[in-house]
């Protein structure tokens, strides 16, 4: 429980005194106290729910906040400047950290109690430690074992409760997220694994998870054999003189699982066909995405707007006075009944319509004669639709003010 046990208000001066008082960086536009101001309002008013009561977190920063690893890092950095900045012989060999997670390497065992002493005394932070058992420990997903010869093997480790749940190939989503989860693995693999036996007992578990979960083996094995292929050439392969080339990522989401691989296949072809980089180095990669729509997006829990409240319509008016059937499209980001307000007034054409053709003001009850049409959250959408219809209806009032063209 690293992050709510920060110290709020001491971590405060620590951000302030990297950010003000670094020897190199400049400090930031804003001044001093206001930026004080703000990480304690941030971190000392965040309010939350328990039992109906309402609370407010006073110390430590709470899960889920961002502030909360920038908080962690700022007071563990800190920590370590201090104690290992120190010439002692209890300071470990080897020391690194991820977060809250450290591997350390010390002389004696006696140095590891006595530094974990010194953690205790200069934080309010509790430690505790694991050692080695049968010359094994776990840092993360890593398992190393010292061999003889003081060298470490690698390995994936695997936690007791891990119970080999993985998405099923059965599952109702893209292919190539199933194909994801295979080359995730395999990469892992071949990052950790430090000899050729050990990675070839990871590979065999992987199978048999994956196949549990109704995976092909024809798919994993071709999988497989793609990316050992790839990322583990002889190092003679790679041509040194070539200029690393990066990707332009071009990201676009796909509700329709169905037509999932057609679309992409359609729009790589549009991509690659049309947009072309600017910069030779670089190349433009599309990657679709698939996000389902949510239950709710198809039934929707909200009341129904009146007609006349809608906005970002196109939308109709008929004229029905004495007879006569003048109609007009336009289209609005506001209300309908706001717009129809509007159009009481000169110079719209509507006005105009009223003043020319019947000689008198447009009545208190306009809004009567107007109608949504269609509905479009963007503007440019809501232009074209309305060109449309105009071209399709010819109305008397937009074709006499000449607002067909």
């Amino acid at each position: 429980s690293l992050f709510t046990n920060v110290p709020v208000l001491e971590t405060t001066k620590i951000i302030l005194d990297c950010v003000y008082l670094h020897p190199t960086i400049r400090p930031p536009k804003i001044n001093r106290p206001l930026l004080e101001q703000l990480l304690i309002i941030c971190t000392t008013e965040t309010p939350f729910q328990f039992l109906d009561k309402t609370y407010k977190q006073i110390d430590g920063v709470s899960m889920g906040s961002p502030l909360g690893p920038t908080f962690a890092d700022f007071y563990m950095a800190d920590l370590e400047v201090k104690l290992l900045g120190e010439t002692r012989e209890s300071n470990p060999r080897y020391y690194r950290r991820y977060v809250d997670d450290i591997v350390a390497i010390f002389r004696k065992p006696s140095h590891l109690n006595w530094f974990k002493v010194r953690l205790a005394r200069n934080s309010v932070l509790g430690f505790t430690h694991e050692g080695m058992v049968d010359n094994k420990f776990h840092f993360l997903d890593l398992q190393l074992e010292l061999l003889d010869t003081g060298q470490f093997n690698i390995s994936v480790y695997i936690k007791p409760t891990d119970n080999g749940c993985y998405t099923n190939f059965n599952s109702n989503i893209p292919f190539t997220y199933k194909k994801s989860i295979i080359k995730t693995l395999i990469f892992r693999s071949l990052k950790y694994c430090s000899d050729w036996t050990t990675w070839n007992s990871e590979v065999n578990r992987i199978k048999q998870i994956l196949v549990n979960n109704d995976y092909p083996l024809s798919i994993l094995d071709q999988t497989i054999q793609k990316m050992t292929k790839k990322y583990m050439k002889p190092e003679e392969e790679a041509n040194l003189d070539d200029p690393p080339v990066s990707n332009i990522n071009f990201f676009i989401q796909l509700h329709n699982l169905q037509v999932f691989k057609k679309d992409r296949k359609i729009l790589g072809n549009i991509i690659t066909e049309h947009v072309k980089s600017t910069n030779p180095e670089k190349k433009i990669k599309l990657i679709p995405y698939y996000k389902p729509l949510k239950i709710n997006s198809f039934f929707s829990t909200r009341p129904k707007v009146s007609e006349l409240q809608r906005t970002n319509v196109v939308y109709e008016f008929k004229c029905e006075l004495d007879g006569c059937q003048a109609s007009y499209i336009g289209h609005t980001r506001c209300t309908v009944k706001r717009r129809a307000g509007q159009h009481r007034y000169n110079p719209s054409n509507i006005f105009q319509h009223y003043r020319d053709d019947h000689n008198q003001k447009p009545p208190v009850s306009l809004h009567d004669n107007f109608k949504s049409l269609h509905s479009f959250h963007n503007v440019i959408d809501l232009k074209i639709a309305e060109s449309l219809i105009i071209r399709e209806k010819l109305p008397q009032i937009n074709v006499k003010y000449n607002e067909i063209r």
